[in-house]
């Protein structure tokens, strides 16, 4: 077999301008500024390391979560079944979410998938999530640009370009 490429960046393709790709400086992505409005931290609303019994230990010092932050346990692909994920962040005034993690096809996409059902904003850096493969990261990144009634509340951006 021949050596294998990576797959090209993922753009988005709704119809929405916010999430097309129009970026300022001409490269394709949106970028989306969280100052504005309340937004969901980049950490603190993820659950407690990957597996049950997981600690804060085992979370690289840079994401564990700050003292009084939300830690949810581990509750499967999509973090608002089983819990008051959409209660929580609707009663703190947060409308926007930022999705990524690893294994992108699990909770990435069904986590993101769900928010944006319930009426929230999603923000999926593409450098934020990460799997086993290219083709789930890629995947992810389609079915969440593409999908009917969630595309139009998602952007696909990098982390570079999150502003709050």
């Amino acid at each position: 077999m021949g050596k294998r490429e990576a797959a090209p960046a993922a753009r988005t393709q709704s119809r929405d301008p916010r999430s097309r790709g129009d970026g300022p400086a001409g490269d394709g992505f949106h970028r989306p500024d969280l100052q504005h409005g309340a937004a969901a931290a980049l950490r603190g609303f993820g659950s407690e390391g990957a597996e049950a019994g997981s600690t804060a230990a085992d979370i690289l010092k840079e994401l564990t979560p700050a003292a009084g932050e939300l830690v949810l346990p581990p509750l499967g692909p999509d973090k608002f079944i089983n819990s008051d994920l959409e209660k929580i962040l609707k009663g703190k005034g947060i409308r926007t979410v930022v999705a990524l993690g690893t294994q992108a096809q699990t909770s990435v996409l069904h986590t993101g998938a769900a928010a944006a059902l319930r009426g929230f904003k999603v923000i999926v850096p593409v450098d934020g999530m990460s799997s086993d493969e290219v083709f789930p990261e890629a995947y992810t990144a389609w079915h969440l640009a593409t999908a009917a009634r969630i595309s139009a509340q998602v952007t696909l951006t990098r982390l570079d370009m999150i502003g709050y």
